[in-house]
This record gives C-alpha cells, sequence and structure tokens, in this order.
C-alpha cells in the first residue's frame, strides 16, 4: 500500500512540476520584457513603425529579429547569446539618448532583445524531450512572463517613472542586475539537450560587430517599411517552403499533422488581420475602442494574461489537457476553429447594429476572444521547434517559424 501511494506521487510530480530553470528562464524573460511597450513609443516618434494600426503589431516588427538570434544560437550558443544580447541592449539604451542615432539605438536594442528572448526560448526547449507533456504549458508560461513583463513595464513608466529619459535610466539598471542574475544562476540552465557552448570562439569584439550588422537590417526596415514589407512577399513563402521540407524530412511520423497546424494558425492569423483592417479601413466604429491606446493595450495583455493562468490551473486541476497528441489528432484545430467562427458572428452582429451600444459590446467581446485564441496559437506556434525538427535542424525550423510568423504583419501593411 505504501509503496503504491509513493509511486502515484512520484508520478504526478513528474506529470506537473516544471523543470527546475524555469523560474531563471521566467524572471529573465519578465524583466528584459518591461522595457517593450516603452520602446514601441520610441519607435512611434523615431521610424514609420508608427503607421502601424495596433500596438499588437509591434511585437511582430521587433520579433522579426529573432531570426537573428536564432543565428546567434548557432554560432554562439544558448547561454553566451543571451549574455552578450543583455550587453547588447545596455549598449543600446546607450545609443538611444545620443541625438540623431535614437533609431539606430532603436535597431540595438530590438537585436539585443530579440537575441535574448530568442535563446531563453531555446534553453526553454531544451527542458523537455519532444513527448513531455509538460512542454506546450512551459512555453505558456514563458509567452505569460512576455505579458506580465509588457504590464509592469507599462505601470512603472506612466506612474512611477514617467519621463522616457528616467525610464531608460530605470531599464539599464534592471538588465544590469538581469545580466549578474544570469550569470550566477546560468547553470541551471545547462541541460544534455541544449547547446551550452559555442561553434566558434568569437571575441566580445567580434559579437559585437556580428550584432551591429543585424541592427543595420532592423534601422533599414524601421525607416524602409514600405519596401520591406515588399521582400517580405518573397520572405514569406521562402520560409515556408523551408519550414515545410525541412519537416518532413526530419520528422517523418509526425510531420505532416504537425503542419496542419502550422498551416491553420498562418491561416487564422491572415483571416483575423484581414477582418480587422478591413473594419479600420472602412471606419465602423472601432476608434470607439481606443484599441491603440497604451491604457488599452495592457488591458487587454492583462485579460491575456489571465487567459493564461486559467489554462495552467486548468491543465493543474486535470480540467483541461494540452499535449502533442492535442495537435496531432487536430483537436486543438477544432477548438481554435470553432471559437473564431463564434467570433466571425459576434462581429457580425457588431455590423449589423452600427452606431449602437451592441455593436461596441461586440467588438469588445471579439476582441477579447481573439486575445483567447491568441493564447492557444502563440506559444504552441512556437513550441513546435523542436518537434518539426525530430531533433535535428531545430534552430533552421524556429527561424523559419519566427520568419512565417512575422512576414503576415508586414505583407498586412501593403494591404492597409
Amino acid at each position: 500500500m505504501e509503496r503504491q501511494v509513493v509511486s502515484n506521487k512520484a508520478h504526478s510530480n513528474i506529470y506537473f512540476s516544471q523543470p527546475q530553470g524555469l523560474h531563471i528562464i521566467a524572471i529573465i524573460t519578465l524583466c528584459v520584457s518591461t522595457g517593450i511597450d516603452p520602446f514601441m513609443s520610441l519607435l512611434n516618434i523615431y521610424s514609420e513603425v508608427g503607421i502601424f494600426y495596433t500596438r499588437g503589431d509591434y511585437f511582430f516588427v521587433i520579433f522579426f529579429a529573432a531570426t537573428f538570434g536564432c543565428i546567434s544560437n548557432y554560432l554562439l550558443g544558448s547561454n553566451k547569446s543571451i549574455v552578450h544580447g543583455l550587453q547588447f541592449i545596455m549598449a543600446a539604451l546607450l545609443f538611444s539618448t545620443i541625438h540623431n542615432i535614437q533609431i539606430f539605438g532603436l535597431a540595438v536594442f530590438a537585436v539585443g532583445l530579440t537575441v535574448v528572448i530568442s535563446n531563453l526560448l531555446f534553453s526553454l526547449s531544451s527542458f523537455y524531450l519532444k513527448a513531455d507533456s509538460r512542454r506546450l504549458y512551459g512555453f505558456l508560461g514563458f509567452f505569460s512572463s512576455i505579458i506580465l513583463g509588457v504590464i509592469i513595464g507599462d505601470i512603472i513608466h506612466y506612474l512611477f517613472v514617467k519621463t522616457l529619459f528616467d525610464f531608460r535610466i530605470f531599464y539599464f539598471i534592471v538588465v544590469f542586475f538581469t545580466l549578474i542574475f544570469f550569470l550566477k544562476y546560468n547553470y541551471k540552465l545547462n541541460t544534455s539537450l541544449n547547446n551550452k557552448t559555442e561553434r566558434f570562439n568569437i571575441s566580445v569584439y567580434g559579437v559585437f560587430t556580428i550584432y551591429i550588422a543585424f541592427s543595420l537590417i532592423v534601422l533599414y526596415y524601421l525607416n524602409n517599411l514600405a519596401i520591406f514589407s515588399l521582400f517580405n512577399i518573397a520572405i514569406f513563402p521562402i520560409a515556408l517552403i523551408t519550414l515545410t521540407i525541412l519537416t518532413l524530412i526530419n520528422n517523418k511520423e509526425d510531420g505532416k499533422k504537425l503542419l496542419k497546424y502550422i498551416y491553420f494558425c498562418l491561416f487564422i492569423i491572415i483571416v483575423n488581420k484581414v477582418i480587422y483592417l478591413t473594419f479600420l479601413k472602412y471606419e465602423l466604429n472601432l476608434k470607439d475602442l481606443h484599441v491603440n491606446s497604451s491604457a488599452n493595450v495592457s488591458i487587454f495583455l492583462g485579460i491575456e494574461y489571465i487567459f493564461c493562468l486559467l489554462i495552467y490551473f486548468a491543465w493543474k486541476a486535470r480540467i483541461l489537457t494540452l499535449k502533442i497528441s492535442s495537435i496531432i489528432n487536430l483537436k486543438l484545430i477544432k477548438l481554435i476553429f470553432y471559437i473564431e467562427i463564434f467570433k466571425i458572428i459576434l462581429l457580425a452582429v457588431a455590423v449589423l447594429f452600427i452606431g449602437e451600444t451592441i455593436s461596441l459590446i461586440m467588438f469588445i467581446l471579439a476582441t477579447i476572444i481573439s486575445l483567447l485564441i491568441n493564447v492557444f496559437i502563440v506559444p504552441v506556434f512556437f513550441s513546435l521547434g523542436k518537434l518539426l525538427a525530430g531533433s535535428k535542424n531545430e534552430i533552421t525550423i524556429t527561424a523559419c517559424l519566427f520568419l512565417t510568423f512575422s512576414s503576415l504583419i508586414f505583407i498586412s501593411y501593403l494591404y492597409a
């Protein structure tokens, strides 16, 4: 009897408890994410990115640069990339205070931030085997840490550190102590599955030269957004074809089924973007929602964070189970599809009663449902790198995931 109880308890811990280093990743992700929304405000001032319709699109502008984080991972490994990425963020904050090169400082910031976050993602992926039932929930926690970091950064900026210059000083201190924290505890991220050591012995000056080259590419698209959006018409299919071929080669067992989920997610993103931009184009009272204000973005992110917590606690209570099998057997696709249909019905009602209070209520409900769909799509989408790769070419496939996901937003600008 006693032996059976111990066995059940051990099984429960294996199923529910997350790896030891997960809290290290969560803390670092939260800290670096506090600078994202003030960074968006600076982009509005100094670049063409302000022509985007929603602040949410800035995430795609920033995370396009995560491709460079994948390259950094290949060259330097996860740990060294994170260290240099944090150092590069601090350099970016100094550049952004110098007159006439603020926009370059923002490009440097985008590279440093995404190098850190993408390599934390690789470290997170290394904690789980392909069939680990905790994998999707680990990535959900990673996603929620970014959301919470943005919310906290907003609160600090608008209530306590109100000027952008003072926030830069505050954020510099946060990143500095985050770097010290990582140097002290990075050993907890080391597993036999992650890329701990660099493939090439590159000096600090060499690394910074490479990162500066990345920053110049980001600087170009911040200043030439329309032209860069045209480039993405070619980038998107190339990335998607590369992703498909590598998946079919490396994962012959479940590759096709996982690709169905990838295609479905991209389709949902396109549908939602077209719907939203169409409403804005014809000015169907969406301005009443003030969706582009920083305050409302924080509220929407707060709702999204609550959804993340609800899903996580539902898993802990054995009410909800998100496994890789949920993707392979199409259950998750069906769930998202039904939610999307319900959202479209709400939008149809909103159009029928345009100009009335019920229309605004329907728009708000549809926006909240979009946030729920986002929670089911984004963390799951980026958790699939190792699964699609079949333990081969994970870096390349993850880079393709970043490119396909972000390219759609650039392409949507052409429609707008």
